[in-house]
């Protein structure tokens, strides 16, 4: 904590990072941190009431360090959803790398409880083969399962699926309510023009879809009024440096 404050952070980061490799557990880091930080908050307000002024600026500093690891600390559920190429697995990975979080897809684990590798292709048509309802739900289930999980050991989770039907959405906001951590829901969007033609170009993609599918979903998902839409019509990279 004190490296982070003296702004040694890449020395911080690597003391950290050792810590975890040599204790299995990254949860806890932000919370140790924060409380640390507090402890010395309370020393410089004594200092500070014991009339040593610099102290108050000092208390600030470590006021500011609690702050932020107890929020980077809480562990949160997002979903990143959208239709077909309209980027949700580029902002999905920009965003675990960001909040330190863990990644499950539909796409990845529609395929694992099918027992073939994530790159062999299953392509059907709308809703038939391994994308039929049954399935569906089926990998939507495993998915918020294997979320809960790890949100109970305090880390925060994206989710990257389309998140087109409503039911879903509630379930995924149930298993939130459980762990007690907030849902953020971002919905990618781009216009069908730049999606088809992502969709031509891509090349050993865990997804299946075609833009026939892609226009077939368009049509045949459930508002989501509450999500915050991330407009992705540019370049996929450039989703990277997403605030």
């Amino acid at each position: 904590m004190d490296l982070e404050r003296l702004g040694a952070g890449d020395l911080a980061e690597t003391l950290m990072d050792s810590y975890v490799e040599h204790s299995g557990d990254p949860a806890l880091r932000h919370h140790y941190l924060a409380y640390r930080a507090f402890v010395r908050i309370k020393v410089a307000c004594l200092r500070f009431a014991q009339g040593n002024d610099v102290a108050a600026e000092l208390a600030r500093s470590y006021a500011d360090l609690a702050l932020r690891h107890l929020r980077l600390g809480r562990s949160r559920l997002v979903l990143v959803g959208g239709l077909p190429a309209s980027g949700k697995s580029t902002l999905a990975d920009a965003i675990a790398g960001r909040l330190e979080a863990t990644v499950l897809r539909t796409d990845r684990i529609r395929k694992e409880l099918a027992g073939i590798t994530p790159e062999d292709s299953a392509a059907a048509g709308y809703r038939e083969g391994l994308y039929d309802q049954a399935q569906t739900d089926r990998t939507y289930a495993e998915m918020l399962r294997r979320a809960a999980d790890l949100l109970a050991l305090g880390e925060t989770v994206v989710l990257d699926a389309s998140w087109s039907d409503a039911g879903q959405r509630r379930a995924a906001a149930e298993v939130a309510e459980t762990a007690c951590s907030p849902v953020l829901p971002l919905r990618c969007w781009a216009p069908e023009a730049v999606t088809a033609h992502r969709l031509a170009a891509r090349a050993d993609s865990l997804s299946d879809a075609t833009p026939e599918i892609a226009r077939h979903m368009a049509s045949d998902v459930h508002p989501w009024p509450e999500a915050h839409t991330v407009l992705t019509a540019g370049q996929l990279d450039q989703l990277q440096d997403t605030p």
